[in-house]
């Protein structure tokens, strides 16, 4: 881009243009959501949908609530149960548009979509819309182009740790940015410093240890990649045959929706070498379906991804999540 500011601009006009619900009174999902519309939207869906609940699993650093929205629908606990969040990097807003579209789909789609109904009847689905909210308002307030989280570093004037380099799975702490409280990729002065990694890593061993935890998504953007362990080596995990036949059936799933064409295989090998990553640690834990997706984008128009495309990316993700979890 020849004059980042000028889109910034062009795209903050878009979405301040735009209502955030639709006539019917639902969110409108072909835009992007402030944190306190996605929050409104979180309570709104508690009030209409019985078998759906919201919980919060921790508070950020600046007091803000990690809210995840619970689909559970009969015999919760003898169903098995998947966890999709978005939104750990600040400025992908495509991430947390993605898990809203999914939430709307789900919900609007359940005994009327017999699709959703079946997958909803064999799945509990734990969706975090927002794992980064303090670093989401930043990007909204000050810096579109923010990714961490907005933790005071100690003895730094440099704000904010990288959240997905934080998950310690034994590997944590190499690669860029790390020992440079400035960099984007900082890790942290230890694995799990921060608060919302720490959230999550609790609550979603509560789900493998209570719940049959089955799958592990984290919706990042940009690159159309469908990602799995490891980050930390170019070795392949025990299991790669059948984590890599999975994930085809989730990227044909995709391209049969728009012709988005994704590539898929081990993080360090079709992105590059990363440490620290959520998916790491999460299949260090057992969760062998643990996979990492970039989505729509190779690069026109990264971070600044058009209102025009969250539909599309929405309809066509959800078309790959579903698929590749009913493959399990």
């Amino acid at each position: 881009m020849t004059d980042i500011q000028s889109v910034i601009d062009a795209e903050r006009q878009a979405v301040t243009s735009l209502p955030t619900r639709r006539p019917d009174g639902r969110i409108e999902t072909g835009t992007y959501h402030q944190w306190k519309d996605i929050e409104d939207y979180l309570q709104e869906l508690l009030v209409v949908y019985p078998w759906l609940s919201i919980t919060s699993i921790g508070q950020t650093a600046r007091g803000r609530q990690l809210w995840v929205a619970k689909i559970e629908i009969n015999s919760y606990c003898s169903k098995p149960t998947v966890w999709i969040d978005c939104g750990i990097h600040a400025r992908e807003w495509i991430g947390p548009a993605t898990c809203i579209y999914g939430l709307d789909y789900l919900t609007n789609g359940y005994g009327c979509d017999p699709y959703v109904t079946n997958f909803l009847n064999k799945y509990n689905v734990h969706i975090m819309p927002v794992h980064n909210p303090d670093g989401y308002c930043y990007s909204w307030r000050y810096d579109r182009l923010w990714r961490k989280n907005r933790n005071r570093n100690p003895n730094d004037t440099c704000y904010g740790v990288d959240l997905n380099r934080n998950y310690d799975d034994g590997h944590w702490g190499g690669g860029r940015g790390a020992g440079d409280p400035c960099s984007n990729n900082y890790p942290g002065p230890t694995g799990f410093s921060e608060v919302e990694t720490q959230a999550v890593r609790d609550y979603t061993n509560e789900l493998q240890s209570t719940r049959n935890l089955a799958a592990f998504f984290t919706i990042h953007s940009y690159a159309q990649q469908w990602l799995y362990a490891y980050g930390w080596s170019g070795e392949s995990v025990p299991e790669e045959p059948e984590v890599s036949r999975v994930a085809q059936i989730g990227v044909n799933a995709i391209e049969s929706v728009y012709n988005t064409r994704y590539r898929y295989g081990s993080f360090y090998n079709v992105a590059y070498p990363g440490f620290g990553l959520s998916i790491d640690w999460s299949y260090s834990r057992g969760v062998i379906y643990s996979y990492l997706l970039e989505l729509r984008d190779k690069g026109e128009y990264g971070f600044l991804f058009p209102l025009t495309q969250i539909v599309p990316t929405g309809e066509e993700t959800w078309a790959g999540l579903m698929a590749a979890v009913m493959a399990i």
